[in-house]
Protein backbone atom coordinates (compact mmCIF):
# COMPACT_ATOMS: atom_id res chain seq x y z
CA UNK A 1 0.00 0.00 0.00
CA UNK A 2 2.67 2.68 0.94
CA UNK A 3 4.77 1.75 -2.34
CA UNK A 4 1.17 2.39 -4.31
CA UNK A 5 0.77 5.72 -2.31
CA UNK A 6 4.52 6.65 -3.10
CA UNK A 7 3.63 6.26 -6.88
CA UNK A 8 0.21 8.21 -6.92
CA UNK A 9 2.34 11.25 -5.21
CA UNK A 10 4.66 10.62 -7.74
CA UNK A 11 2.46 10.71 -10.62
CA UNK A 12 0.53 14.10 -9.06
CA UNK A 13 3.70 15.48 -8.92
CA UNK A 14 5.16 15.17 -12.07
CA UNK A 15 1.98 15.73 -13.60
CA UNK A 16 1.60 18.88 -11.92
CA UNK A 17 5.72 19.86 -12.71
CA UNK A 18 4.83 18.96 -16.33
CA UNK A 19 1.38 21.03 -16.95
CA UNK A 20 3.43 23.62 -15.30
CA UNK A 21 6.50 23.34 -17.60
CA UNK A 22 5.11 22.34 -20.78
CA UNK A 23 2.36 25.06 -21.16
CA UNK A 24 4.15 27.72 -18.81
CA UNK A 25 0.37 28.03 -17.42
CA UNK A 26 -0.77 27.49 -14.06
CA UNK A 27 -2.33 24.41 -13.00
CA UNK A 28 -5.06 26.62 -10.63
CA UNK A 29 -8.96 26.72 -11.59
CA UNK A 30 -11.11 23.73 -13.07
CA UNK A 31 -12.35 22.79 -16.47
CA UNK A 32 -16.18 24.12 -15.43
CA UNK A 33 -17.71 22.09 -17.99
CA UNK A 34 -15.53 19.02 -17.97
CA UNK A 35 -15.51 16.41 -16.29
CA UNK A 36 -14.13 12.17 -16.05
CA UNK A 37 -15.12 8.47 -15.45
CA UNK A 38 -12.94 7.43 -12.12
CA UNK A 39 -12.43 3.98 -10.66
CA UNK A 40 -10.87 4.26 -7.54
CA UNK A 41 -9.65 6.48 -5.06
CA UNK A 42 -6.53 7.20 -6.31
CA UNK A 43 -8.05 8.34 -9.74
CA UNK A 44 -10.28 10.13 -7.77
CA UNK A 45 -6.99 12.80 -7.21
CA UNK A 46 -5.37 12.04 -10.20
CA UNK A 47 -9.00 13.69 -11.60
CA UNK A 48 -8.81 16.66 -9.36
CA UNK A 49 -5.24 17.32 -10.32
CA UNK A 50 -6.14 17.55 -14.15
CA UNK A 51 -8.31 20.45 -13.20
CA UNK A 52 -11.80 18.18 -13.24
CA UNK A 53 -14.25 19.16 -11.39
CA UNK A 54 -16.65 16.47 -11.97
CA UNK A 55 -16.03 12.74 -11.66
CA UNK A 56 -18.31 9.74 -13.21
CA UNK A 57 -18.60 6.44 -11.60
CA UNK A 58 -20.31 3.04 -12.20
CA UNK A 59 -21.56 0.15 -10.12
CA UNK A 60 -24.24 -2.64 -11.08
CA UNK A 61 -27.45 -4.08 -9.73
CA UNK A 62 -26.44 -7.16 -9.65
CA UNK A 63 -23.61 -5.92 -6.90
CA UNK A 64 -26.20 -3.68 -5.17
CA UNK A 65 -28.75 -6.97 -5.14
CA UNK A 66 -27.29 -9.71 -6.04
CA UNK A 67 -30.40 -11.89 -4.53
CA UNK A 68 -33.81 -10.38 -4.42
CA UNK A 69 -34.42 -8.21 -0.97
CA UNK A 70 -30.50 -8.57 -1.00
CA UNK A 71 -29.40 -5.01 -0.17
CA UNK A 72 -25.34 -4.85 0.03
CA UNK A 73 -24.40 -1.03 -1.34
CA UNK A 74 -20.61 -1.22 -2.39
CA UNK A 75 -18.63 -0.24 -0.25
CA UNK A 76 -16.01 0.22 -2.83
CA UNK A 77 -18.31 2.49 -4.86
CA UNK A 78 -19.47 4.45 -1.44
CA UNK A 79 -15.83 5.27 -0.67
CA UNK A 80 -14.60 6.27 -4.16
CA UNK A 81 -18.14 8.84 -4.01
CA UNK A 82 -16.63 9.77 -0.44
CA UNK A 83 -13.02 10.62 -1.94
CA UNK A 84 -14.86 13.32 -4.55
CA UNK A 85 -16.83 14.68 -2.28
CA UNK A 86 -13.43 14.89 0.19
CA UNK A 87 -11.83 17.03 -2.60
CA UNK A 88 -15.09 18.91 -3.28
CA UNK A 89 -16.03 17.50 -6.43
CA UNK A 90 -19.01 16.79 -8.28
CA UNK A 91 -19.86 13.04 -9.19
CA UNK A 92 -22.23 11.17 -11.21
CA UNK A 93 -23.18 7.48 -10.80
CA UNK A 94 -24.44 5.15 -13.03
CA UNK A 95 -26.63 1.95 -12.13
CA UNK A 96 -26.72 -0.74 -14.53
CA UNK A 97 -26.67 -4.55 -15.50
CA UNK A 98 -29.51 -6.60 -14.02
CA UNK A 99 -28.88 -9.74 -11.81
CA UNK A 100 -30.04 -13.53 -13.04
CA UNK A 101 -32.96 -13.27 -10.64
CA UNK A 102 -34.00 -10.04 -12.05
CA UNK A 103 -33.97 -10.94 -16.20
CA UNK A 104 -33.34 -14.78 -16.33
CA UNK A 105 -30.20 -14.45 -17.68
CA UNK A 106 -26.97 -15.12 -16.36
CA UNK A 107 -25.34 -11.64 -18.46
CA UNK A 108 -26.33 -9.17 -17.26
CA UNK A 109 -27.23 -7.13 -20.19
CA UNK A 110 -29.97 -8.01 -20.44
CA UNK A 111 -33.07 -6.29 -19.17
CA UNK A 112 -35.07 -6.73 -15.78
CA UNK A 113 -38.57 -8.35 -16.83
CA UNK A 114 -41.37 -5.99 -17.02
CA UNK A 115 -42.36 -7.64 -13.46
CA UNK A 116 -39.26 -7.10 -11.90
CA UNK A 117 -38.84 -3.03 -12.56
CA UNK A 118 -40.16 -2.15 -9.47
CA UNK A 119 -37.41 -4.00 -7.71
CA UNK A 120 -34.96 -2.34 -9.87
CA UNK A 121 -36.42 1.17 -9.16
CA UNK A 122 -36.65 -0.17 -5.04
CA UNK A 123 -33.20 -0.42 -5.17
CA UNK A 124 -32.38 2.62 -6.57
CA UNK A 125 -34.67 4.71 -4.20
CA UNK A 126 -32.97 2.66 -1.34
CA UNK A 127 -29.11 3.53 -2.52
CA UNK A 128 -30.77 7.41 -3.18
CA UNK A 129 -31.62 7.38 0.71
CA UNK A 130 -28.24 6.05 1.57
CA UNK A 131 -26.11 7.53 -0.77
CA UNK A 132 -28.07 11.28 -1.03
CA UNK A 133 -25.14 13.54 0.09
CA UNK A 134 -22.76 11.75 -2.32
CA UNK A 135 -24.40 11.70 -5.14
CA UNK A 136 -25.18 15.03 -7.82
CA UNK A 137 -26.29 13.19 -10.69
CA UNK A 138 -28.11 9.73 -10.89
CA UNK A 139 -28.10 7.95 -13.94
CA UNK A 140 -30.36 4.76 -14.28
CA UNK A 141 -28.61 1.96 -17.14
CA UNK A 142 -26.09 2.91 -19.02
CA UNK A 143 -26.21 2.74 -22.89
CA UNK A 144 -29.78 0.78 -23.87
CA UNK A 145 -29.49 1.06 -27.36
CA UNK A 146 -26.42 -1.05 -27.47
CA UNK A 147 -25.89 -4.69 -27.57
CA UNK A 148 -23.13 -4.88 -24.94
CA UNK A 149 -25.32 -3.21 -22.45
CA UNK A 150 -29.01 -4.13 -23.55
CA UNK A 151 -29.45 -7.62 -25.29
CA UNK A 152 -31.70 -7.06 -28.18
CA UNK A 153 -33.72 -6.20 -29.28
CA UNK A 154 -33.49 -2.42 -27.90
CA UNK A 155 -37.06 -1.58 -26.89
CA UNK A 156 -37.08 2.17 -26.22
CA UNK A 157 -40.68 1.43 -24.45
CA UNK A 158 -39.33 -0.81 -22.26
CA UNK A 159 -36.07 1.64 -21.31
CA UNK A 160 -38.46 4.43 -20.60
CA UNK A 161 -40.51 2.07 -18.33
CA UNK A 162 -37.13 1.59 -16.62
CA UNK A 163 -36.17 5.27 -16.49
CA UNK A 164 -40.14 6.56 -15.04
CA UNK A 165 -39.73 4.23 -12.06
CA UNK A 166 -36.10 4.72 -11.62
CA UNK A 167 -37.20 8.51 -11.57
CA UNK A 168 -39.71 8.14 -9.58
CA UNK A 169 -38.86 6.53 -6.75
CA UNK A 170 -35.11 8.56 -6.21
CA UNK A 171 -36.42 11.86 -6.12
CA UNK A 172 -38.03 11.65 -3.46
CA UNK A 173 -34.92 10.42 -1.58
CA UNK A 174 -32.76 13.09 -2.96
CA UNK A 175 -34.81 15.51 -4.01
CA UNK A 176 -31.50 18.32 -4.00
CA UNK A 177 -30.01 15.70 -6.98
CA UNK A 178 -30.32 15.57 -10.81
CA UNK A 179 -31.79 12.45 -12.31
CA UNK A 180 -30.87 12.12 -16.04
CA UNK A 181 -31.61 9.78 -18.76
CA UNK A 182 -29.58 6.76 -19.49
CA UNK A 183 -26.57 7.14 -21.90
CA UNK A 184 -27.53 6.48 -25.24
CA UNK A 185 -24.54 5.83 -27.21
CA UNK A 186 -23.72 6.69 -31.32
CA UNK A 187 -21.76 4.46 -32.77
CA UNK A 188 -22.14 3.53 -36.38
CA UNK A 189 -21.53 -0.38 -35.68
CA UNK A 190 -24.15 -3.18 -35.93
CA UNK A 191 -23.82 -3.07 -32.43
CA UNK A 192 -26.75 -0.30 -31.75
CA UNK A 193 -29.40 0.99 -32.78
CA UNK A 194 -29.00 4.64 -34.58
CA UNK A 195 -29.19 6.97 -31.59
CA UNK A 196 -31.50 9.60 -32.95
CA UNK A 197 -34.12 7.10 -33.82
CA UNK A 198 -34.07 5.60 -30.39
CA UNK A 199 -34.19 8.79 -28.66
CA UNK A 200 -37.24 9.63 -30.74
CA UNK A 201 -38.64 6.77 -29.89
CA UNK A 202 -38.02 7.16 -26.43
CA UNK A 203 -39.83 10.71 -26.35
CA UNK A 204 -42.71 9.28 -27.84
CA UNK A 205 -43.56 6.55 -25.11
CA UNK A 206 -42.62 9.19 -22.41
CA UNK A 207 -39.18 10.02 -21.61
CA UNK A 208 -39.86 14.50 -21.14
CA UNK A 209 -40.35 14.59 -17.37
CA UNK A 210 -38.04 11.83 -16.23
CA UNK A 211 -34.91 13.04 -16.86
CA UNK A 212 -33.35 16.17 -15.97
CA UNK A 213 -30.59 15.91 -18.12
CA UNK A 214 -30.44 14.09 -21.16
CA UNK A 215 -27.05 12.09 -22.04
CA UNK A 216 -25.07 10.79 -24.63
CA UNK A 217 -21.78 9.14 -25.12
CA UNK A 218 -19.67 8.74 -28.25
CA UNK A 219 -16.68 8.08 -29.18
CA UNK A 220 -15.34 10.11 -32.48
CA UNK A 221 -14.31 8.61 -35.75
CA UNK A 222 -13.42 12.67 -36.87
CA UNK A 223 -11.63 15.42 -35.67
CA UNK A 224 -13.07 17.50 -32.86
CA UNK A 225 -15.10 19.83 -35.43
CA UNK A 226 -15.17 17.22 -38.34
CA UNK A 227 -18.39 16.05 -39.18
CA UNK A 228 -19.94 12.86 -40.28
CA UNK A 229 -23.41 11.54 -41.47
CA UNK A 230 -25.40 8.84 -40.81
CA UNK A 231 -27.03 5.95 -43.01
CA UNK A 232 -30.30 8.43 -42.91
CA UNK A 233 -28.04 11.50 -44.12
CA UNK A 234 -28.52 12.87 -40.61
CA UNK A 235 -25.54 14.68 -39.07
CA UNK A 236 -23.72 11.43 -37.11
CA UNK A 237 -24.11 11.00 -33.31
CA UNK A 238 -20.46 9.88 -32.99
CA UNK A 239 -19.28 13.42 -33.96
CA UNK A 240 -19.41 16.27 -31.53
CA UNK A 241 -20.86 18.56 -34.43
CA UNK A 242 -23.90 16.56 -34.06
CA UNK A 243 -25.04 18.45 -30.78
CA UNK A 244 -27.14 20.75 -32.77
CA UNK A 245 -29.14 18.67 -34.29
CA UNK A 246 -29.55 16.79 -30.48
CA UNK A 247 -30.70 20.21 -29.14
CA UNK A 248 -32.99 20.41 -31.99
CA UNK A 249 -34.76 16.88 -31.40
CA UNK A 250 -34.33 17.18 -27.79
CA UNK A 251 -36.37 20.30 -27.81
CA UNK A 252 -38.88 18.90 -30.41
CA UNK A 253 -39.93 16.75 -26.98
CA UNK A 254 -38.49 18.75 -23.87
CA UNK A 255 -37.67 22.23 -24.94
CA UNK A 256 -34.63 23.40 -23.00
CA UNK A 257 -33.71 20.16 -21.45
CA UNK A 258 -29.67 20.03 -20.16
CA UNK A 259 -27.49 17.77 -22.39
CA UNK A 260 -24.34 16.16 -21.07
CA UNK A 261 -22.14 14.06 -23.03
CA UNK A 262 -21.16 11.10 -20.30
CA UNK A 263 -18.40 9.47 -22.32
CA UNK A 264 -16.40 10.59 -25.32
CA UNK A 265 -12.35 9.95 -25.84
CA UNK A 266 -9.85 9.29 -28.26
CA UNK A 267 -7.99 6.16 -27.47
CA UNK A 268 -4.08 5.44 -27.82
CA UNK A 269 -3.89 1.87 -28.89
CA UNK A 270 -1.46 1.59 -31.29
CA UNK A 271 -2.07 -1.06 -34.52
CA UNK A 272 -5.49 -1.85 -32.54
CA UNK A 273 -7.45 -5.48 -32.66
CA UNK A 274 -10.68 -3.12 -32.91
CA UNK A 275 -11.35 0.60 -32.60
CA UNK A 276 -8.68 1.55 -34.80
CA UNK A 277 -11.21 4.53 -36.57
CA UNK A 278 -10.79 6.27 -33.04
CA UNK A 279 -7.07 5.68 -32.02
CA UNK A 280 -4.57 8.75 -32.00
CA UNK A 281 -1.10 9.24 -31.07
CA UNK A 282 -0.72 10.50 -27.64
CA UNK A 283 0.23 13.67 -28.85
CA UNK A 284 -3.23 13.85 -31.21
CA UNK A 285 -5.08 12.72 -28.15
CA UNK A 286 -3.78 15.70 -26.24
CA UNK A 287 -4.19 18.03 -29.00
CA UNK A 288 -8.11 16.60 -29.55
CA UNK A 289 -9.21 16.83 -25.80
CA UNK A 290 -8.51 20.53 -25.77
CA UNK A 291 -9.96 21.28 -29.17
CA UNK A 292 -13.08 19.40 -27.91
CA UNK A 293 -13.59 21.73 -24.93
CA UNK A 294 -12.64 25.00 -27.00
CA UNK A 295 -14.92 23.63 -29.43
CA UNK A 296 -18.19 23.51 -27.11
CA UNK A 297 -17.10 27.07 -25.71
CA UNK A 298 -16.97 28.53 -28.86
CA UNK A 299 -19.40 26.30 -31.01
CA UNK A 300 -22.13 24.94 -28.27
CA UNK A 301 -23.00 27.34 -25.97
CA UNK A 302 -26.52 27.10 -24.78
CA UNK A 303 -26.50 23.58 -27.14
CA UNK A 304 -24.47 21.14 -24.43
CA UNK A 305 -23.35 21.78 -21.16
CA UNK A 306 -20.64 19.23 -19.82
CA UNK A 307 -18.41 16.92 -21.74
CA UNK A 308 -17.01 13.73 -19.72
CA UNK A 309 -13.82 12.46 -20.70
CA UNK A 310 -13.34 8.49 -20.32
CA UNK A 311 -11.09 7.54 -18.64
CA UNK A 312 -8.57 8.57 -15.95
CA UNK A 313 -6.34 5.76 -16.09
CA UNK A 314 -5.62 3.07 -18.42
CA UNK A 315 -7.06 -0.21 -17.00
CA UNK A 316 -4.66 -2.40 -18.81
CA UNK A 317 -1.04 -2.62 -20.34
CA UNK A 318 -1.78 -3.84 -23.68
CA UNK A 319 -1.14 -0.78 -26.38
CA UNK A 320 -2.94 -2.87 -29.22
CA UNK A 321 -6.08 -3.00 -27.26
CA UNK A 322 -8.82 -0.26 -27.86
CA UNK A 323 -10.55 -0.47 -24.00
CA UNK A 324 -7.47 0.02 -21.63
CA UNK A 325 -6.28 2.86 -23.65
CA UNK A 326 -8.44 5.76 -23.62
CA UNK A 327 -7.01 7.31 -20.09
CA UNK A 328 -4.97 10.69 -19.90
CA UNK A 329 -2.70 8.65 -17.57
CA UNK A 330 -1.13 5.35 -18.56
CA UNK A 331 -1.62 2.31 -16.37
CA UNK A 332 1.84 2.94 -13.84
CA UNK A 333 -0.21 6.15 -13.50
CA UNK A 334 2.50 8.26 -15.21
CA UNK A 335 0.51 11.37 -17.20
CA UNK A 336 0.45 11.31 -20.81
CA UNK A 337 0.83 14.39 -23.03
CA UNK A 338 -2.61 15.66 -22.14
CA UNK A 339 -3.22 16.37 -18.66
CA UNK A 340 -0.21 19.20 -19.17
CA UNK A 341 -2.24 20.04 -22.43
CA UNK A 342 -5.44 20.61 -20.40
CA UNK A 343 -3.78 23.53 -18.73
CA UNK A 344 -5.57 25.22 -21.78
CA UNK A 345 -9.03 24.63 -20.85
CA UNK A 346 -8.69 25.64 -17.36
CA UNK A 347 -10.61 28.71 -16.19
CA UNK A 348 -8.81 31.11 -13.55
CA UNK A 349 -10.45 31.19 -10.10
CA UNK A 350 -12.95 28.62 -10.11
CA UNK A 351 -13.61 25.66 -7.90
CA UNK A 352 -15.82 23.16 -7.78
CA UNK A 353 -17.91 24.88 -5.83
CA UNK A 354 -17.82 27.62 -8.00
CA UNK A 355 -21.75 28.92 -9.43
CA UNK A 356 -22.29 26.86 -12.41
CA UNK A 357 -19.74 24.69 -12.09
CA UNK A 358 -20.76 22.48 -10.00
CA UNK A 359 -21.56 22.60 -5.75
CA UNK A 360 -23.94 20.29 -3.50
CA UNK A 361 -26.99 21.60 -5.49
CA UNK A 362 -25.47 20.92 -9.35
CA UNK A 363 -26.95 23.88 -11.39
CA UNK A 364 -28.95 23.47 -14.37
CA UNK A 365 -27.84 26.93 -15.93
CA UNK A 366 -25.25 27.03 -18.40
CA UNK A 367 -22.11 26.23 -17.75
CA UNK A 368 -19.90 30.32 -17.75
CA UNK A 369 -16.83 29.17 -19.26
CA UNK A 370 -14.97 31.89 -21.59
CA UNK A 371 -15.51 31.95 -25.81
CA UNK A 372 -12.12 31.45 -26.95
CA UNK A 373 -10.72 34.04 -28.74
CA UNK A 374 -7.63 35.71 -30.25
CA UNK A 375 -4.70 36.64 -27.80
CA UNK A 376 -4.40 40.25 -27.65
CA UNK A 377 -0.72 39.85 -28.70
CA UNK A 378 -1.51 37.93 -31.75
CA UNK A 379 -4.60 40.24 -33.06
CA UNK A 380 -1.87 43.28 -33.96
CA UNK A 381 -1.27 42.90 -38.03
CA UNK A 382 2.34 42.65 -38.80
CA UNK A 383 1.74 45.13 -41.49
CA UNK A 384 -1.00 47.90 -42.33
CA UNK A 385 -3.75 46.93 -44.60
CA UNK A 386 -2.23 48.89 -47.45
CA UNK A 387 1.40 50.06 -48.43
CA UNK A 388 3.56 51.06 -51.17
CA UNK A 389 6.44 49.88 -52.03
CA UNK A 390 9.07 49.69 -54.88
CA UNK A 391 6.39 51.81 -56.49
CA UNK A 392 3.89 49.06 -56.38
CA UNK A 393 0.78 49.41 -54.80
CA UNK A 394 -0.70 47.30 -52.51
CA UNK A 395 -3.69 46.87 -50.47
CA UNK A 396 -5.97 43.82 -48.68
CA UNK A 397 -9.66 44.23 -48.62
CA UNK A 398 -11.72 44.00 -45.72
CA UNK A 399 -11.35 40.16 -44.52
CA UNK A 400 -14.81 38.16 -43.69
CA UNK A 401 -14.70 34.62 -41.57
CA UNK A 402 -17.35 32.61 -41.27
CA UNK A 403 -17.70 29.52 -39.54
CA UNK A 404 -20.15 26.44 -39.76
CA UNK A 405 -20.34 22.46 -39.13
CA UNK A 406 -16.13 22.83 -38.44
CA UNK A 407 -15.37 24.65 -41.83
CA UNK A 408 -14.13 28.15 -41.73
CA UNK A 409 -14.60 30.18 -45.12
CA UNK A 410 -12.28 33.20 -45.74
CA UNK A 411 -13.35 36.00 -48.38
CA UNK A 412 -11.19 39.07 -49.21
CA UNK A 413 -9.46 41.14 -51.96
CA UNK A 414 -5.64 41.71 -52.83
CA UNK A 415 -5.26 44.48 -55.00
CA UNK A 416 -2.32 46.05 -56.58
CA UNK A 417 -1.53 48.86 -58.90
CA UNK A 418 0.28 46.58 -61.29
CA UNK A 419 2.51 42.91 -61.49
CA UNK A 420 1.93 39.34 -59.60
CA UNK A 421 1.22 39.04 -55.66
CA UNK A 422 1.94 36.72 -53.30
CA UNK A 423 -0.95 35.72 -50.71
CA UNK A 424 -0.56 33.85 -47.59
CA UNK A 425 -3.28 32.91 -45.37
CA UNK A 426 -2.59 31.74 -41.87
CA UNK A 427 -4.61 30.29 -38.88
CA UNK A 428 -3.78 30.88 -35.29
CA UNK A 429 -3.69 27.58 -32.77
CA UNK A 430 -4.62 28.69 -30.13
CA UNK A 431 -3.09 25.83 -27.85
CA UNK A 432 -0.07 26.06 -29.16
CA UNK A 433 0.18 30.02 -29.29
CA UNK A 434 1.19 30.32 -32.98
CA UNK A 435 0.43 30.88 -36.65
CA UNK A 436 0.13 27.82 -38.71
CA UNK A 437 0.65 28.23 -42.27
CA UNK A 438 -3.02 27.46 -44.47
CA UNK A 439 -2.51 28.34 -47.83
CA UNK A 440 0.05 29.83 -50.23
CA UNK A 441 -1.57 31.81 -52.84
CA UNK A 442 -0.41 33.66 -56.58
CA UNK A 443 -2.10 35.80 -58.10
CA UNK A 444 -1.49 37.38 -61.40
CA UNK A 445 -3.26 40.45 -60.72
CA UNK A 446 -5.72 42.01 -58.12
CA UNK A 447 -7.92 39.64 -57.45
CA UNK A 448 -10.89 38.41 -55.13
CA UNK A 449 -10.00 35.39 -52.64
CA UNK A 450 -12.07 32.82 -51.43
CA UNK A 451 -11.14 29.63 -49.93
CA UNK A 452 -12.32 27.04 -47.25
CA UNK A 453 -10.57 24.90 -45.09
CA UNK A 454 -11.26 22.78 -42.13
CA UNK A 455 -11.18 24.27 -38.43
CA UNK A 456 -8.64 22.63 -35.71
CA UNK A 457 -8.69 24.98 -32.71
CA UNK A 458 -8.18 27.99 -34.53
CA UNK A 459 -9.38 31.02 -33.36
CA UNK A 460 -8.13 33.82 -36.08
CA UNK A 461 -7.25 34.41 -39.51
CA UNK A 462 -4.52 36.61 -40.99
CA UNK A 463 -4.30 37.67 -44.48
CA UNK A 464 -0.46 38.19 -45.82
CA UNK A 465 0.53 40.07 -49.19
CA UNK A 466 3.24 41.40 -51.18
CA UNK A 467 4.65 41.82 -54.57
CA UNK A 468 6.73 39.28 -55.94
CA UNK A 469 9.70 41.51 -56.56
CA UNK A 470 9.90 42.05 -52.35
CA UNK A 471 10.78 39.37 -50.02
CA UNK A 472 9.14 40.95 -47.21
CA UNK A 473 5.13 40.91 -46.78
CA UNK A 474 4.21 44.31 -46.91
CA UNK A 475 0.26 44.39 -46.43
CA UNK A 476 -1.67 42.60 -43.64
CA UNK A 477 -4.83 41.87 -41.90
CA UNK A 478 -6.21 39.89 -39.14
CA UNK A 479 -9.53 39.12 -37.90
CA UNK A 480 -10.88 36.90 -35.35
CA UNK A 481 -13.21 33.52 -36.06
CA UNK A 482 -16.82 34.03 -34.88
CA UNK A 483 -17.97 32.15 -32.11
CA UNK A 484 -21.19 30.45 -33.08
CA UNK A 485 -24.17 32.64 -31.33
CA UNK A 486 -25.06 30.97 -27.95
CA UNK A 487 -28.51 29.53 -27.94
CA UNK A 488 -30.58 30.76 -25.24
CA UNK A 489 -33.42 27.98 -23.87
CA UNK A 490 -35.88 28.01 -21.11
CA UNK A 491 -34.87 25.98 -18.86
CA UNK A 492 -36.95 24.14 -16.57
Amino acid sequence: MRMRTLAIAAALAGSLLCSGGALGQSTTGTIPDGGIRVRSCEQVNLAAAAGFPWVSVGTGWETIEPARDDFRPPEGTRAVLQCAKDLGLNTQLIITGSPQWASGFSESNHPPTPANVPAYAATLGKLAEAWAPLVDVWTPWNEPNFDLAWARPHDAGAYVNIQKQAYAAIKPKDPMSQVSSATFVGTPTSSSTNTWDYLDQAYQHGLAGSADIVMLNFYPRVAPEGTSVDSKGRPASWALSSQPYMRSLVDKYDPGRPIWIGETSYSTCRNCYSGAANSVSEAEQADYIVRMYQYRRRSLQGVTDRIFWYETVDPGTDTRDWWVTQGIYRNDLSPKPAVAALNAVRVANTTPSTPGVGGSTPTTTPVPTPVPTLPTSAAKPPAPAKSKTRGIRVAIRKVRVGYRAGVITVRTGVLASRGRLRVRVDAYELRRKRWRRVKLIGLRRSSNIQLRFRDRGYVGVRVLARPTTVRKWTVSRVVRIPAARARLRERR
